[in-house]
């Protein structure tokens, strides 16, 4: 028996299975790759950036060496501001931060829905296995033959099994994407704090004569 004539013992909702777990995959790869990027270019960044002294061309620094890198997008909005005063620089960089590490949890929601959702359709095709066994049985005229009956078991284990996969998967995927979204955000956070000191430092506010 063929890994193809299992499947199709599993019944229909093995199909809705297969779709959840072909999303599951492509999600999670898409999701490695950006993150595996994120982590090459702004955690190398964040490294030079501790030994940064003065803001003197670190716009440029940042846009010709790390153009690709969200802490640069991130450093680059907030030099735009540098003509603000410092505290309204601090208070609309947190807010610049926040929206950029908002976009790393894009297409997680998605992936924490079919987490919970999968195991739900293999229990659903259990259901439905069991309601064929019991039919055959409420159609077998004399006494009980255990292979009238094996579509349905096949049916109720295979898409609780299937489901059951998925979600693990999911569930450990999307944790992974969650904990190193921590990991970025407290990177940033620390990042950013540093930067700010030494924009306050060099900002000098305007003296006026009467």
């Amino acid at each position: 028996m063929n890994l193809f004539s299992i499947f199709m013992k599993g019944g229909p909702l093995m199909f809705a299975l297969l779709i959840c777990g072909v999303f599951v995959v492509a999600i999670a790869v898409a999701k490695f790759l950006e993150f595996r990027k994120v982590k090459q270019l702004d955690f190398l960044l964040a490294d030079q950036l501790q030994t940064v002294t003065s803001f003197s061309h670190l716009k440029g620094f940042l846009e010709s060496q790390f153009h690709d890198s969200p802490l640069a997008t991130i450093i680059t909005k907030i030099l735009d501001l540098h003509k603000l005063k410092p505290k309204a620089v601090k208070e609309n960089a947190s807010g610049i931060a926040e929206r950029q590490v908002h976009l790393l949890d894009k297409r997680l929601g998605v992936l924490a829905t079919f987490a919970a959702v999968s195991p739900l359709i293999g229990f659903l095709g259990t259901v439905t296995g069991m309601v064929r066994v019991f039919m055959n049985i409420e159609k077998s005229p004399v006494g009980v033959d255990v292979s009238a009956f094996a579509g349905g078991i096949w049916e109720a284990l295979l898409t609780t099994v299937g489901g059951l996969v998925i979600g693990i998967i999911s569930i450990l995927f999307y944790n992974y994407f969650v904990s190193f979204i921590e990991t970025y955000a407290k990177m940033v956070e620390d990042t950013l704090t540093n930067l700010l000191i030494i924009l306050e430092d060099e900002t000098v506010e305007p003296t006026y004569e009467d």
